[in-house]
């Protein structure tokens, strides 16, 4: 559908986090996602994987995490099958902060210690990342800004003053903390 937007960069965003980890040293990352076809949901997974591909490593499907909406228990079987030693995973991306805390948790659970054990990156702030006792590396979007960009699009629509649809990317801003680390 052909419509003014606000987005941010989430190709670049994921990118940007998968080369961190990857520069680390991390060798098997791992990423898990939503499934579906959302735009911001494949230009995530595409940037990671130009990561992967940039930074000489080749597309591993056993790396792969992805799993329905709203089906915790899916979630919970899903992610932890992916952490099995066998695997090798050695870091984590997770898209959303809604998998990511749902991770940690289980993370928490199978007594795994970020980041001596594993390297966390969260897509998206959140309060939660706090209580958790190491640092948390995420993505923060710039949320103020995309509402000021949204509301100033909609003004000038409504008073007649865009003529044609208005296309807005921010970027992100990429925040490292101790659970990146190796």
């Amino acid at each position: 559908m052909e419509t003014s937007y606000v987005v941010i960069d989430n190709f670049n965003a994921t990118y940007q986090a998968t080369q961190l980890l990857l520069n680390q040293g991390h060798t098997k990352v791992a990423y898990v996602c939503y499934k579906n076809q959302l735009q911001h949901t494949e230009d995530r997974y595409s940037g990671y994987l130009q990561a992967l591909l940039d930074h000489g490593n080749a597309e591993d499907s056993n790396l792969i995490c992805e799993v329905e909406f709203n089906n915790a228990a899916y979630f919970r079987e899903q992610f932890i099958e992916l952490l099995q030693p066998d695997r090798g995973v050695d870091a984590i991306l997770f898209s959303t902060n809604t998998l990511s805390i749902m991770g940690l948790k289980i993370i928490n659970e199978l007594n795994i210690t970020v980041p001596d054990d594993l390297a966390v990156f969260c897509f998206d702030e959140s309060e939660a990342y706090d209580l958790f006792y190491c640092p948390i590396s995420y993505v923060k979007q710039p949320l103020s800004m995309i509402g000021k960009e949204a509301v100033k699009i909609l003004l000038e629509q409504l008073r007649g003053k865009a003529s044609s649809e208005q296309k807005v990317m921010l970027d992100v801003e990429i925040v490292a903390r101790k659970s990146c680390q190796k």
